[in-house]
């Protein structure tokens, strides 16, 4: 499939696409999270608002 002197470059390559893809994965979870955790907390917010209202 691929040249046998040309398994050294694909092979950095495919190391970089994989370090690439983990990473943005790592950032999606993250950002989700965050997102997450700040309206968890707008909600309690609003519930403990009303309540005492």
């Amino acid at each position: 499939m691929f040249k046998i002197n040309n398994n050294k470059g694909m092979a950095m390559i495919v190391t970089i696409v994989m370090s690439f893809i983990f990473l943005m994965l790592v950032l999606v979870v993250s950002i989700l999270s965050t997102t997450a955790y700040k309206r968890a907390h707008s909600r309690r917010d609003r519930a403990i608002a009303l309540n005492l209202a």
